[in-house]
């Protein structure tokens, strides 16, 4: 850089950053599958109005049981955008930030002076064990924030002064605004600054603005209690949320190719790193903050499936060290290449099959879409129960007045847990006797057939809805006589009828 202009080589770098952003931004535009984005939404939906909530407002179990957000920035900026744009805009939104994130990663690995095939290797690798994340959540921000963080960290330690690091505090601020919990690795990237070079104080001003500047966030501190000591039981959530679960167990969550790719790769990138720290020694010196980020989150990427990435992070540390011949890069950048066309066209592209990426909005048959229209356009409301992927929905289109007693936070205790056992026909009407008994349920939106054929009709339930997706069953109590004539006003408001018919129990 000379007289404040750019060199070509940075205006390149930058170039090809925007373009293989925007090549990915636009890969990452899908329809929405995962269950959590309809609480969101309800939660910042409250936010705007009301404030950051301090109870679980959204559970029919226990309305009154301590809950606080510690995502209350994303649930704002998804609330926002829903009001403004709907689903779509929130979906490209998502879309470009994961964009972005990955246009940051090529600067990264160009800033650390790898050639443009070792970068297309990073990217190809980022692409396929970041696949399973590509999603509508608050992590996809995490990842973003992450990756501009790692600017600051893979710095020599001679590199780094206030005056070209002071953006990790805003930068840091907002992190923990969008996802509180998330954002403790940004303090741990400041921290690894700190202790490898402990004799210059910039890593200590770093990290210490970084963590007042997180502190001073509005409820990042309670947010931080309530996600590691009240917001889920022990032990639900590692049960029941299989992301949750170690790399090891990833073949059995996904049994196409992509179950053993992933696992695959991330143990040869460890492996490979392992060696070259091993090897390479004489090449640390300067760089002791990037080894640390680079084995702390080797040690995530197996510990929990979920951060499987996180080996990208090793694998830009194997290559910075490692001066592989032109011919090995080249085979390097085939096979990867090709295991990411591979893994496109196996796992990827089938999911959304005749579907417009573009213009669909929740894939199809994944959430009670014409249910929740009943309800919705019935003005039918009540405590409802459903399965832990259908609560964040219905919470949604249908909060308030409704509310459920299970939704993909897993905010929810052992006695809720013990129902979810039971979603199932054989046992399914025990299930929803005793969340009405226990905890006032008189609304059930479960998948069809609700009860096994061999069994008899439930004498407390009455069927007002059905469709291939989803049935809406209603306890029989006072308000049911009232909600079959708003079931059958409904039927007749959009010209059409119900099948079977809604006054009599049905299975």
């Amino acid at each position: 850089m000379s007289g404040g202009k750019l060199s070509s080589e940075t205006r390149l770098t930058i170039l090809l950053s925007v373009f293989w952003g925007a090549l990915v931004s636009f890969w990452s535009i899908r329809p929405i599958w995962d269950i959590d984005l309809g609480w969101h939404i309800a939660v910042g939906r409250f936010i705007l109005a009301n404030g950051f909530p301090t109870t679980d407002f959204l559970s029919a179990a226990d309305p009154t049981r301590p809950w606080v957000t510690f995502q209350g920035g994303y649930e704002i900026l998804v609330a926002w955008l829903d009001s403004v744009g709907g689903l779509f805009l929130i979906r490209l939104v998502h879309a470009i930030a994961i964009g972005t994130g990955f246009g940051f990663l090529w600067h990264l690995a160009r800033r650390l002076g790898l050639s443009a095939i070792a970068c297309g290797i990073v990217l190809a690798i980022a692409l396929i064990l970041y696949e399973d994340r590509i999603r509508v959540r608050p992590h996809v921000f995490h990842f973003l924030f992450l990756i501009i963080m790692l600017h600051a960290v893979v710095r020599r330690s001679d590199e780094a002064t206030l005056r070209t690091t002071w953006w990790v505090w805003p930068l840091q601020g907002l992190w923990a605004f969008v996802h509180g919990p998330a954002s403790l690795w940004g303090l741990a990237l400041l921290g690894a600054v700190a202790v490898a070079s402990p004799t210059r104080i910039t890593g200590y001003v770093l990290f210490l603005g970084s963590l007042a500047t997180s502190c001073s966030v509005p409820g990042f501190l309670a947010g931080i209690r309530s996600s590691f000591f009240v917001h889920t039981e022990s032990n639900l959530q590692s049960t029941l949320v299989p992301e949750h679960w170690p790399l090891w167990h990833y073949p059995s969550q996904i049994t196409v190719f992509h179950g053993k790719l992933v696992p695959l790769i991330v143990g040869v990138i460890l492996f490979c790193a392992a060696l070259a720290l091993i090897r390479q020694r004489s090449l640390l010196s300067g760089r002791w903050a990037f080894v640390l980020v680079s084995l702390g989150m080797g040690i995530f990427s197996v510990l929990l499936a979920r951060f499987a990435w996180y080996s990208i992070v090793p694998l830009i540390l194997f290559l910075v060290l490692v001066p592989l011949p032109r011919r090995a890069l080249h085979l390097m950048f085939v096979v990867a290449v090709g295991l990411l066309i591979f893994d496109s066209f196996t796992y990827v592209l089938p999911r959304f099959s005749g579907l417009s990426r573009v213009a669909t909005d929740l894939q199809p048959g994944h959430f009670p879409e014409r249910a929740v229209d009943y309800l919705s356009g019935a003005k039918i409301d009540g405590k409802i129960h459903t399965n832990s992927s259908w609560g964040g929905y219905l919470l949604y289109r249908l909060h308030p007045p409704s509310t459920t007693l299970t939704d993909g936070r897993i905010a929810f205790g052992s006695e809720v847990a013990e129902l979810l056992k039971q979603d199932k026909p054989s046992t399914r009407e025990q299930m929803m006797d005793r969340a009405y008994e226990r905890f006032g349920v008189d609304l059930v939106v479960v998948r069809p057939p609700a009860f096994a054929i061999d069994r008899p009709k439930p004498a407390r339930w009455v069927r007002l809805y059905g469709d291939p997706i989803a049935e809406v069953w209603a306890v029989r109590d006072e308000k049911i006589t009232e909600r079959i004539a708003r079931t059958k006003a409904y039927a007749v408001l959009v010209g059409r009828g119900h099948n079977p018919p809604v006054n009599t129990p049905q299975r």
